[in-house]
């Protein structure tokens, strides 16, 4: 087997440990060793030039394990051959997460200079651990996404989110998979046990610490003296009827909106004191409001008149879904209306999912939309935004929204609660993914703004999972997939007197990882010759 072979398939395993760990699959012990392979490989990479290869077998491969229903979507949502899907595939996989390359090939010449003393090797491990981290936080990712999301699985644990975010979490599986790495090697044997050993014993007071929060802060929730509730329609509207639905054709529309409607008014029957009835994205499949175009306008009024009918039948406000135009400008929104139907608020999506929403690709975006239809080109919203519900007339709610993608990206999220957010609610389309991986994945993320933030998060979704978040990131229900569900819940809210708990993270954000960053720079800057040298020569 030819080394570059070798150096990519060691790379590759490393990547498999990894996916491994992430949701569905939650083999969370795996990510604690799952560097190994790739360290081994990097430090017998005789040049710069083979540390790539295990870079790009790492990179490569993680894609494919893990983000295979990017396959899955360019069939369903693009309408392309299943041979096609494979090839976006792979394509994708060459630049999604090349942070890994960039790793590898800096990680070589650490791995072969470890001081053998306990200060050298602590900062071998610090140095690795932060120039991952600053690699994987300044890469421009679709998806965001780092190892420490990983642990969700181990719930105690990733409490610590609400201090370093994701980020803390990924250093400290760097860390412990460097420390592991040397003990297998059987070098620098005694700094790589203490240090391992302190991890480990690191880990576990997090775990003790973190069971400690959970319980605090179910008890906090319980505490709290106001109460909002909610009920969350999960249609199941799938792929074929949505195409259908939002091709405009009228008897698929009507059948989208008869489901919706007809699980929305059995939910009140179920639960009359329900404050909230909420339909995921785009459960309206058609433009619903056109802001400045009367004419255009027209052509929603009978859509608009069958939701507006929706929400005085059931006798509650109702938060969906839908299409809002300004100009000639289509935007991905999210309306509020009360209970006699009128509009209270809107959102329009600010974040846009790239090739799905939008083409990053420039003058060459048209052409790629030209090929593929199915891709919107959607107008940009102004950012996070509070809408106010009012519960009585002496009490509301503060709604945070967001729309799918928005879930992922933490400062979004962050800013909402700054400016005062009660509940995240955050509407989602996972449809298009099919029964892959990609909505448990799309879950086990999300999960970490209500554990940064320590906001209650409600999530609706047309296919599933549907679920509601508690201050801990605790799941108090989720839906199955591909199933027609109705959520019913109650979340608890601070009284006069009381607060939602105020994190470091909602006050600083990604610090950790911007410290992580400067620490790798001064590392870089320092040792840039003698890196640039031995990345020329391929030596030691």
């Amino acid at each position: 087997m030819k080394p570059t072979v070798r150096f990519f398939l060691l790379g590759a395993l490393s990547a498999l440990f990894f996916v491994l760990a992430f949701p569905p699959y939650g083999f969370v012990p795996l990510a604690f060793v799952g560097l190994v392979p790739f360290l081994w490989a990097v430090e017998a990479a005789s040049t710069a030039k083979k540390a790539a290869w295990v870079g790009a077998g790492a990179m490569i491969s993680y894609v494919l394990f893990g983000f295979g229903w990017v396959s899955y979507v360019a069939v369903s949502f693009g309408g392309f051959p299943w041979i096609v899907g494979k090839i976006v595939l792979v394509l994708f996989a060459l630049f999604a997460e090349l942070q890994f390359v960039a790793f590898a090939i800096v990680a070589r010449v650490l791995v072969k200079n470890v001081r053998p003393t306990t200060f050298g090797f602590l900062s071998f491990v610090v140095m690795l651990s932060s120039i991952y981290v600053a690699f994987d936080w300044w890469y421009p990712k679709i998806f965001p996404n780092t190892l420490g999301h990983s642990l969700i699985a181990w719930f105690s644990v990733v409490q610590i989110a609400e201090f370093t975010g994701a980020y803390g979490l990924t250093f400290l599986i760097i860390a412990f998979n460097a420390s592991v790495y040397f003990l297998l090697r059987r070098r620098h044997m005694r700094v790589a046990a203490i240090t391992a050993g302190a991890l480990i014993l690191l880990f576990l007071g997090f775990g003790i610490w973190g069971n400690h929060r959970i319980t605090q802060l179910q008890a906090l929730e319980r505490s709290f003296s106001r109460e909002f509730r909610f009920s969350v329609i999960q249609a199941n509207i799938g792929d074929a009827e949505k195409l259908e639905s939002e091709s405009g054709f009228a008897r698929a529309i009507y059948r989208v909106l008869d489901t919706y409607r007809e699980m929305t008014i059995d939910a009140v029957k179920k639960r009359p004191d329900t404050d909230l009835l909420i339909w995921a994205e785009t459960a309206f499949p058609l433009l619903y409001l056109h802001f400045d175009n009367p004419i255009a306008d027209q052509s929603s009024i009978g859509g608009r008149s069958y939701i507006k009918n929706v929400a005085r039948e059931a006798g509650k406000p109702l938060y969906f879904g839908g299409y809002a135009a300004r100009g000639k400008r289509d935007y991905n929104s999210a309306f509020l209306l009360n209970s006699d139907g009128k509009i209270l608020d809107y959102y329009h999506k600010s974040i846009l999912l790239a090739f799905g929403e939008y083409v990053p690709l420039g003058p060459f975006s048209s052409y790629i939309q030209d090929l593929v239809p199915a891709i919107a080109d959607f107008g940009r919203g102004a950012g996070p935004m509070i809408m106010s519900l009012p519960l009585s007339e002496r009490d509301h709610v503060r709604l945070a929204p967001q729309i799918c993608y928005e879930g992922l990206v933490p400062e979004f999220s962050r800013r909402s609660v700054r400016d005062g957010a009660d509940v995240l609610i955050n509407i989602t389309n996972d449809s298009w993914f099919g029964d892959t991986s990609e909505p448990h994945q799309h879950l086990g993320l999300t999960r970490f703004r209500s554990i940064e933030l320590r906001r209650p998060m409600i999530r609706a979704t047309n296919t599933g999972i549907s679920a509601v978040l508690g201050l801990s990131g605790d799941l108090n229900f989720q839906t199955p997939l591909f199933q027609p569900t109705v959520m019913q819940g109650t979340i608890r809210l601070p009284g006069p007197e009381q607060k939602f708990p105020s994190t470091f993270y909602a006050r600083l954000g990604e610090v950790f990882a911007h410290f992580a960053s400067v620490v790798a720079l001064v590392f870089l800057l320092r040792n840039i010759k003698t890196i640039g040298r031995r990345l020329r020569l391929g030596r030691r």
